[in-house]
């Protein structure tokens, strides 16, 4: 194992935040960590222990946004903690804490096997998983952190921590779907399933064809079985505006035809829909967004009405100037709904529809507002992947939630030394009185 001087380097030299990673201008963490082994992970969470920093964990670069301050933090990179290697009798992938979904569909697609990942295949597996993920397979499947098996991280104290549904079951519960801020994942396992016939891609309208179109799919969405997972997209902005509509069929090509027929016959100027192989599913989600700034925000909707949908479309529609550079409405319910005995801290979404708004920073007040015209149709809660850390604590999680993670977190990280990626899982050292045990 190397030294920890050769480990570490200066966070003001180390560190270039990704340009949608949200970080506030100038702030830089005091050194940053770039582990290559278990071991090392262990030496660098013992170092801070003994130079008073706290930690913040990222996979890939977007991840900072919900590592909370890094002011005088170490941060630890686990992008050379990658591979994946799967077990085909036993549908399970084991992949490095710092892999990405990529790296999964690699080894599971050859067995025409797919991860419940979620649909940017650059995204790292670690931070989906300890915040929920919804992709692709979810309405047919639920969450991606549901197909979470078993995690190993290094915790507070510098152990390596092994957690499944027999071993650390507190811990194991909080890591699938509670937010992190637990430890740094080293490894993770996932079910990867056997999705049948699958038929997917994009079906594109000129962009003043947004309000009949997306008042269509919306009736859609009401109709289609589990097996159909969608959304609906205003993306480009200025002249490369388009109307979109992504959607996976788990069906044969006469049901996918038939799924399909209500959507075609509004005569789509493309159609990019075709039978799928598993490891086609990474591709087809376009990334209208490359590597500029840009403002999110979201808004989980307990249902869309075509009222609410009007709104929606009076503020990001055509008619607009689509100020977002991208704006998506994605269909969830399904299997999304359903909470399992066995469920992590999340388990399910309460939810019909999850809004995604990404918008030039110039332009954040035109996705707040978007947000706030919605709000009436709001869930009441948020979904932890595009959560914001100013996010109100009553917002993250329901309050038994937050008290059992309040709990797991005080026997793991005792003294708050992992900085968590909200603040409802802060300051456990003073904890308020209603914080109740593990239960």
């Amino acid at each position: 194992m190397r030294t920890i001087d050769a480990i570490l380097r200066p966070g003001a030299d180390a560190f270039e935040p990704h340009p949608q990673a949200d970080v506030p201008a100038g702030e830089r963490p005091a050194a940053v960590a770039e582990p290559v082994s278990v071991e090392e992970v262990q030496a660098v969470v013992r170092h801070a222990a003994r130079a008073g920093l706290r930690i913040a964990v990222h996979t890939t670069g977007r991840g900072v946004r919900q590592t909370g301050r890094l002011a005088d933090t170490l941060l630890v990179r686990t992008g050379a903690l990658g591979g994946a290697r799967l077990d085909a009798p036993a549908r399970i992938v084991r992949a490095g804490g710092g892999s990405v979904w990529a790296d999964v569909t690699r080894v599971a697609a050859p067995a025409g096997l797919a991860p419940i990942a979620i649909p940017t295949p650059t995204v790292g597996v670690a931070g989906t998983v300890l915040a929920g993920g919804v992709g692709w397979l979810s309405r047919r499947h639920g969450l991606t952190s549901e197909s979470l098996r078993a995690v190993e991280l290094v915790t507070a104290d510098g152990r390596l921590v092994r957690a499944d549904h027999e071993r650390e079951r507190d811990l194991f519960w909080a890591l699938r779907g509670g937010g992190g801020g637990l430890g740094v994942v080293t490894a993770v396992e996932l079910a990867v399933v056997d999705p049948g016939p699958i038929h997917g891609g994009t079906l594109r309208w000129p962009a003043a064809r947004a309000r009949d179109v997306l008042h269509a799919w919306r009736e859609w969405t009401l109709e289609v079985p589990r097996e159909v997972t969608s959304m609906a997209r205003l993306a480009g902005g200025g002249d490369e505006a388009a109307t979109l509509v992504e959607a996976v069929l788990l069906a044969d090509a006469p049901a996918a035809d038939a799924l399909l027929a209500p959507l075609r016959a509004l005569d789509p100027a493309g159609d990019g829909v075709r039978p799928l192989a598993p490891a086609d599913l990474d591709a087809l989600h376009a990334d209208v967004l490359g590597g500029r700034p840009v403002h999110y925000d979201h808004l989980l909707l307990h249902d869309l009405p075509a009222e609410a949908l009007d709104v929606f479309l009076d503020v990001a529609g055509p008619q607009a100037g689509f100020p977002m550079l991208d704006v998506e409405l994605r269909h969830l319910g399904g299997a999304l709904d359903d909470r399992g005995r066995r469920s992590g801290a999340l388990g399910s979404l309460d939810a019909g529809y999850l809004l995604v708004v990404a918008a030039a920073p110039e332009r954040a007040d035109v996705a707040r507002d978007l947000v706030e015209e919605l709000s009436p149709w709001a869930a009441g809660h948020i979904f932890l992947s595009f959560v914001a850390p100013d996010t109100p604590d009553a917002e993250v999680s329901p309050a038994d939630t937050r008290r059992r993670l309040w709990a797991v977190r005080a026997l793991h990280d005792p003294e708050d030394r992992f900085v968590a990626p909200l603040g409802h899982l802060t300051g456990v050292a003073a904890p308020p009185a209603d914080r109740g045990p593990l239960g």
